[in-house]
């Protein structure tokens, strides 16, 4: 249990910034679903939901591999 404190105490901004970019991604998702449940969303607008949240994929993998 020490070393699971320690641990998260030495790597605690890296939890920090990965768990944000976690939430950035799961709002996106959210706000493509929420979106699409409620109108009729245009090819234009499922594109830029898909590169929203493809963008923001594709920053958490990299903070994952990075950090």
């Amino acid at each position: 249990m020490a070393r699971t404190g320690r641990h998260l105490m030495k790597y605690k901004f890296s939890y920090a910034v990965k768990g944000f970019a976690a939430y950035m991604v799961y709002r996106s998702v959210s706000e493509y679903r929420h979106y699409n449940n409620r109108m009729f969303l245009s090819m234009n607008q499922h594109g830029q939901f898909a590169m929203s949240v493809m963008g923001y994929s594709a920053v958490f993998g990299g903070l994952c591999l990075i950090i």
